[in-house]
């Protein structure tokens, strides 16, 4: 699998928050817009979440516009701006699932959709053609109409009661029934690909999170993030900015036990969700934010959690 081709560079700091698209030096080197659609295209339920040109680009420093992790699954790998200041990283995920007639092209799925400019289309044309668009879970719905205005034959599902909640969102349906166990057909049509698992007990995200199944991939939203530590070794003039260091401390340390004892409301129920997951025995992990994983994964979830959410 060979790397996509690098299509920008990280551009010079930016003052106000407005789209814009320049051309720096060739052609060949494109920056994503500044903020992906105006707020007549994605009314953005919270405007300190954007899009903006990192200084220092931590979360994609090759500059890629998609990222090869394994065989059938790209990434596209942005900077984020939360609360104005804060670079925390986002991450779409997508997914590949080859056709059965080769007359046909693949089908692709993109989890937790990121705004989509001409470079992020052009690199999505070449895989295949986008069928389904998750928005994961309450907190990642902010680029959802940018994905629908790209591609508008695709089903758009989100978490539990998204029409209702986001009325002017583009979404067709939930992900899951009201069971929790049955996924939408668009999504169920990747079945052969992936397994889709909703996370019970905890209403304030309503999560789906997906297992690749060819590459023993977890793909995560909020359940579990990976921001680098002080520790890990960043490439060669990528330095972890202050405030990302900052705000990985306070979600470690302060939001995380906040989570497990508060926002888990059903503690059983989590935890037969937690033994099936940790069952599959997933090698690699994708998450929404941080870095990645290539190795024991569900070792690095499963210490992730306390043991009173796992224990039945």
């Amino acid at each position: 699998m060979t790397s996509t081709a690098v299509l920008f560079h990280a551009p010079v700091h930016v003052k106000k928050v407005e789209r814009k698209q320049e051309i720096l030096g060739t052609s060949r080197c494109k920056l994503f817009p500044v903020r992906a659609c105006s707020e007549k295209v994605d009314p953005s339920p919270r405007a300190s979440r954007v899009l903006l040109p990192p200084r220092n680009y931590w979360a994609n420093p090759e500059r890629l516009v998609l990222t090869p992790r394994h065989e059938g699954i790209y990434t596209i790998d942005r900077s984020y701006i939360f609360l104005s200041f804060c670079d925390v990283g986002a991450r779409c995920t997508v997914i590949v699932k080859p056709p059965l007639d080769a007359s046909k092209r693949p089908e692709l799925l993109l989890y937790s959709p990121l705004p989509i400019d001409n470079a992020i289309r052009k690199e999505l044309d070449k895989l295949g053609d986008v069928s389904v668009v998750i928005a994961p879970n309450n907190e990642h719905v902010d680029f959802v109409a940018s994905a629908a205005a790209a591609y508008p034959n695709a089903t758009i599902l989100g978490p539990t009661g998204c029409k209702a909640r986001w009325p002017n969102l583009p979404f067709d349906s939930d992900t899951f029934a009201d069971d929790g166990k049955t996924p939408h057909p668009a999504l169920a049509s990747f079945s052969e690909v992936v397994t889709a698992m909703f996370v019970p007990s905890a209403p304030f995200f309503n999560e789906t999170v997906l297992i690749h199944k060819v590459s023993r991939t977890f793909i995560v939203c909020d359940l579990w993030w990976n921001w680098p530590s002080l520790k890990d070794t960043q490439p060669k003039g990528v330095e972890l900015p202050y405030p990302t260091r900052a705000f990985a401390f306070a979600m470690n340390r302060i939001y995380l036990p906040f989570y497990n004892r508060i926002l888990v409301q059903d503690r059983e129920a989590f935890a037969l969700f937690m033994r099936e997951l940790l069952d599959t025995k997933f090698k690699n992990i994708i998450p929404c934010h941080g870095n990645c994983v290539a190795e024991e994964g569900w070792r690095r979830v499963d210490r992730f959690f306390p043991s009173f959410l796992k224990a039945l």
